[in-house]
């Protein structure tokens, strides 16, 4: 219906975490989201979508999309997204040697703390009524920081560990490509037929990217009536990244 939101996934919680890397001593950290769709906006069959989670230390992610099933009455598809992330991590087994510490003192975990802002565009056309292929860039602006250098215990060996990421600004920046085959009887209730969707995707520095990449990854959905009025799903997921 035109003009009306919908909540399509809220969350409310709580964590538990160290209160810092020299301060074991646990901390309830509330958290929340929301994201809310238009799925007829503007009564022109474009679809956007909002999400917002925050929690109680301040960190906030935002993404949003905008989408046209048929640009133009083209047949052709597109999508943009936004996405901005403030956000804190900890690696480590708890025992975790950083520079600066004095000899026999460990943190709990290694911090790092990154912003992510960026977003990206994907073009769609359908090849028949139950097939479709997307083409998407990605583009990210990354900042992080983190010690110079950090390395934990795991068994009787000392590992270092690895943050995977650049220290100050960096940038993401990857092509995907998509292929869609969909037989479902419905897309939010469905009750027979399939779904398969293959993704393969890459970042490399021809294209502007600080990181090297590439994934690929396969799901396939099958869904059957029994005769008692219930529906059989199965589902299958795999996925490489080299």
């Amino acid at each position: 219906e035109r003009n009306t939101l919908l909540i399509s996934d809220y969350a409310l919680g709580a964590t538990a975490a160290p209160g810092g890397p020299l301060d074991p001593a646990l901390r309830i950290v509330p958290y929340g989201g929301i994201t809310v769709s238009e799925l007829i906006l503007l009564g022109r069959g474009l679809a956007l979508s909002g999400s917002l989670a925050g929690g109680a230390d301040g960190k906030v992610g935002v993404r949003m999309r905008l989408g046209d099933s048929d640009l133009f009455g083209s047949g052709y598809s597109l999508e943009s997204g936004f996405l901005f992330n403030n956000a804190h991590d900890g690696l480590g087994n708890g025992s975790v040697q950083i520079p600066g510490l004095p000899p026999g003192r460990y943190a709990v975990f290694a911090p790092l703390d990154y912003r992510r802002f960026g977003g990206a565009i994907t073009g769609g056309r359908e090849l028949s009524l139950n097939t479709r292929v997307q083409l998407g860039y990605r583009f990210e602006w990354i900042e992080a920081d983190f010690p110079a250098g950090a390395s934990h215990s795991r068994g009787a060996d000392i590992e270092p560990v690895h943050f995977d990421l650049v220290r100050g600004g960096s940038r993401l920046s990857a092509l995907s490509f998509t292929i869609i085959d969909d037989t479902r009887d419905d897309p939010f209730l469905p009750s027979t037929g399939r779904l398969w969707w293959f993704n393969a995707g890459a970042a490399f520095s021809a294209i502007g990217s600080s990181y090297d990449f590439g994934k690929m990854q396969f799901r396939a959905e099958g869904y059957r009536l029994l005769s008692w009025r219930h529906v059989l799903r199965l589902d299958a997921f795999v996925g490489v990244i080299v």
